[in-house]
């Protein structure tokens, strides 16, 4: 059986208890860590990341991979991400930013939040989520509505540039406003 640790979001994490998963290597030759391209380092319309594995199971991925799996731009693209250390360390340092702005304004509006090491938070908005997210789109702002039962209040929103960040809460203000008045 194999195991598949996806760490799409690990570049984000400043979690001082988050697990080095390179060290299970080792010990779990069942073990295949994926990573991507397309979160900190902004290519997501490349889409080309990379699979950490046992020399035996790379050779048993390269025989089910595709041919021409991964195109030159997409290969280029991710060779220029790796030697350019300070453009991750800006998505990062924003991102930490943006999540604070977050945490200071749901707490502000009396929302609950999960806190989050990824660049983007899980907000519960007490109402149909589906509810706001249209009304949010509206207003020219794009967030996720979660589909899971017990998660019908929250939305994921996505960190952004800090004016994006202030619009986003300006207008999640005024939709729940809105709602307030009506009922």
């Amino acid at each position: 059986m194999l195991i598949v640790l996806d760490e799409a979001y690990a570049d984000y994490v400043d979690d001082p208890e988050y697990p080095a998963s390179l060290g299970y290597l080792d010990r779990h030759r069942n073990l295949i860590i994926v990573r991507t391209f397309s979160k900190i380092y902004g290519l997501a319309g490349l889409r080309i990341g990379y699979a950490i594995a046992d020399e035996d199971v790379v050779k048993m991925m390269r025989k089910a991979r595709e041919p021409y799996s991964v195109n030159r731009v997409g290969q280029a693209g991710a060779i220029a991400a790796l030697d350019d250390s300070a453009f991750a360390e800006r998505t990062r340092r924003a991102a930490r930013e943006g999540l604070r702005y977050y945490y200071d304004s749901f707490d502000q509006m009396g929302l609950e939040y999960s806190k989050s090491q990824a660049n983007f938070i899980l907000v519960d908005v007490a109402m149909d989520a589906n509810v706001v997210s249209d009304s949010l789109l509206g207003r020219g702002i794009h967030v996720r509505p979660l589909a899971h039962d017990e998660l019908t209040t929250y939305l994921r929103i996505t960190i952004g540039l800090e004016e994006q960040n202030q619009a986003v809460v300006a207008a999640l203000r005024e939709v729940l406003l809105e709602s307030e008045e009506a009922h």
